[in-house]
């Protein structure tokens, strides 16, 4: 193996984690290349060019990328439409701008218009810039977004006059796929066939992530790599009759027509990262047995890893590529003399392999690691590879030539496949309870076990992950709590942790598409504490904004309270009070929300106030409640609606936490607002500009201590 592409390789993956790491390095190799004179130089210095090739087109692209700082415009835009994402309600597409080197991610709600890929327009659009959740640990939307080539966000006035289509394109073969699969009947196949999970029902992309089997409902290199087999063998077998007047050419035919149908696959599914090396590799195989030489696969991954960061520098900022890559080295390693073994003993070394490395991947991006998916991708896979897909192609090719009865059939099929999945959920997502603090330990584990056994590090293996499940995590003192507002855009989520009880307040927003800031938000940071069950979840209103994601979490709740069933009541954990009360004679809507009040040892104390307005605001100060605290959780977002004179007089907090999102169209938190908080002296929170807002509430007559998740950000200070 040549050294200087191995550096290049670990260049790139090095810039990939830490984009800026050229900075450190260059002296290093300066100094280096100053002091020694060695073969394996020239790799230092190709490593260096990785990690500058990396850090490069990451400073270029995330300088073109629209700032935060540059808030919301609207302008009229020409260009051509990249992918389509059919949403309940409304299509999100790709929009490559004339002029612009970055795409936009545009979506058109209740559009009118008949987009089609390819299709030149020109639209009225409102453009804002990428925003992630700023949460501890969590997923970097933005990042993620930028290295995708996507600059900025947008959506459609449908309204406008200026909506005109320019360029209708000709129609092609994604066009009459996507005319065959429509995501309303059939979602699962439009996954299988063109990536396009729109489609799929929200219950089941969330059981198809957390099972571990996503990367089959996608266009993967999976499914290029059986589309191309099966091609070339069909036809390789139409042209038997040749081969008895000894026709030379067969199996070349065979090797590049599946080789062409792979490139045009993966060309149609956008050449993602897994589509584009599995046709890499396929080429690589071709070129192999059109030689008749032996070349080690290891040359050939080597080639398509190679291209592949070549192509996409940036590719591996994210973590599909990471897994692309290393299940498939995992499982070259695994097959690794498959001669000498029983082909069940080789498939169950190879999955474990990829099991393991997988595993590491995923938790070093911060994602759960469930151990039943080694058992479902041992079965899944090969009914994928020897019954699915082949199904798939074929129906496929009938529906384009004759009719669709197969596609019904087959959907139904492997929607009856998902269904049965459903009912063995609890058992093949449950992940391991492992906090992020000790996620590293696990990580070590998961590489300790796919040592070879002649080093005799599987109990070693075994005690880390023991160690990474059992080691308990700082927790509250009892008297004390600790608040965290979680980021979750136009929306409210907070949780009270107590020395051993939990309480959630809010869930957040459910999307169009089925997921929400539970997926996205609440379950990566549940998990992150390590809980597992919550010993309340109190939901001040029923709006989607604060109760969206109430059905998903209902099942891990001891008691789900809702403003329906919000009797005034008084309890205690852990030497923490709690007490829960509603506005008199408002039962429903923003008004009727139910309020929460939570006081520590100390005193001191957090009030959460929903979405309540004005109205609710004075009966309450008529009830006489206690309405005193040190924490306000600003009413209904910081709208001019709430947040009466009387009402802030009345509860006189010195900290606000304002949960508003990000340029939101509400224009929350309003000006005049923030005003009244400032002029009595009160510090101002919001989440749109600071990200999750965590206090520590000690069981002593102690300052609370606050902490913001990005502390130097703001638009309204």
């Amino acid at each position: 193996m040549k050294q200087p592409f191995i550096g290049f390789i670990i260049g790139v993956l090095l810039a990939s984690i830490w984009p800026k790491l050229v900075l450190l390095l260059t002296p290093f190799v300066l100094l280096v290349a100053a002091a020694y004179r060695s073969k394996r130089l020239l790799a230092v210095f190709f490593m260096l060019a990785g990690v500058i090739w990396v850090s490069g087109h990451w400073f270029v692209a995330s300088q073109e990328a629209l700032a935060l700082e540059q808030g919301k415009t609207t302008r009229i835009v020409t260009g051509r439409i990249g992918a389509i994402s059919h949403q309940p309600h409304k299509l999100d597409f790709d929009f490559q701008e004339d002029g612009y080197p970055y795409k936009l991610k545009v979506s058109c709600y209740r559009c009118p218009f008949e987009l089609q890929s390819e299709d030149r327009w020109q639209f009225k659009l409102s453009i804002k810039p990428i925003y992630s959740y700023q949460n501890p640990n969590a997923f970097n939307y933005r990042q993620w977004m930028i290295a995708k080539g996507f600059g900025a966000q947008a959506s459609v006035r449908v309204n406008a006059p200026e909506n005109i289509m320019l360029e209708r394109h000709n129609q092609g073969m994604m066009t009459l796929l996507s005319d065959q699969l429509p995501a309303t009947q059939f979602p699962i196949l439009r996954a299988l066939v063109l990536g396009d999970k729109s489609g799929i029902a929200g219950d089941d992309k969330r059981l198809i992530f957390s099972s571990g089997i996503s990367h089959l409902f996608v266009v993967s290199g999976l499914h290029v790599g059986i589309v191309a087999g099966l091609v070339g063998l069909i036809f390789y077998w139409l042209q038997r009759p040749l081969l008895m007047l000894n026709w030379p050419y067969a199996r070349n035919i065979a090797l590049f027509t599946g080789l062409g149908i792979a490139t045009l696959y993966g060309a149609m599914a956008g050449f993602q990262v897994p589509a584009m090396r599995a046709v890499l590799m396929v080429m690589c195989t071709a070129v192999m047995l059109y030689q008749t030489r032996f070349t080690h696969v290891v040359h050939y991954y080597v080639f398509a890893i190679l291209m592949v960061m070549l192509i996409k520098p940036l590719a591996f900022m994210d973590m599909g590529s990471w897994l692309s890559f290393s299940i498939v080295l995992a499982l070259i390693v695994g097959f690794a003399g498959s001669n000498r073994k029983s082909w069940l003993v080789v498939l169950l070394k190879a999955q474990w392999l990829a099991f393991c490395v997988g595993g590491i991947v995923l938790l070093g991006f911060d994602q759960a690691l469930v151990p039943m998916s080694y058992l479902v991708n041992l079965i899944l896979i090969p009914v994928f590879t020897i019954i699915v897909m082949p199904a798939v192609l074929a129906v496929v090719i009938w529906a384009l030539c004759f009719n669709s009865v197969g596609l019904a059939w087959l959907e139904v099929g492997l929607a009856n496949l998902i269904m049965l999945l459903h009912e063995a959920s609890p058992i093949i997502t449950w992940s391991l309870p492992v906090a992020y603090e000790y996620k590293y330990l696990l990580m070590l584990a998961l590489l300790l076990a796919i040592l070879p056994w002649a080093l005799g590090l599987r109990a070693v293996a075994v005690s880390l992950a023991l160690a990474a499940v059992i080691l308990p995590l700082e927790k509250p003192q009892p008297g004390g709590f600790e608040l965290t507002v979680l980021d979750v855009g136009q929306g409210s989520s907070a949780l009270i942790e107590t020395a051993h009880h939990h309480v959630l307040i809010d869930t957040g927003a459910l999307f169009s598409n089925g997921l929400g800031i539970v997926d996205f938000v609440l379950m990566p940071y549940l998990r992150q504490q390590g809980i597992q069950r919550l010993d309340m979840l109190h939901l001040t209103h029923g709006d989607n904004d604060h109760a969206g994601g109430a059905e998903i979490l209902a099942n891990m709740a001891d008691e789900l309270v809702s403003q329906d069933h919000c009797e005034t009541l008084q309890w205690q954990y852990d030497g923490v009070r709690f007490m829960r009360f509603q506005a008199d004679g408002h039962k429903a809507g923003n008004n009727g929300s139910c309020l929460l009040k939570v006081t520590a040892r100390s005193g001191k104390s957090v009030l959460f106030t929903g979405d309540i307005e004005k109205e609710a605001e004075a009966q309450l100060i008529r009830q006489g409640v206690d309405l005193t605290t040190s924490v306000l959780i600003a009413p209904h977002h910081g709208s001019k609606t709430s947040s009466t004179d009387e009402f802030l007089d009345e509860v006189a907090p010195d900290i606000v936490i304002v949960s508003a999102g990000f340029l939101n169209r509400y224009g929350h938190p309003h000006e005049q607002i923030i005003s009244k908080y400032q002029e009595r002296n009160m510090m101002v929170y919001t989440t749109a500009d600071k990200g999750s807002v965590q206090v520590a509430f000690p069981p002593r007559q102690e300052p609370l201590v606050v902490s913001t998740y990005r502390p130097n950000f703001g638009l309204i200070e």
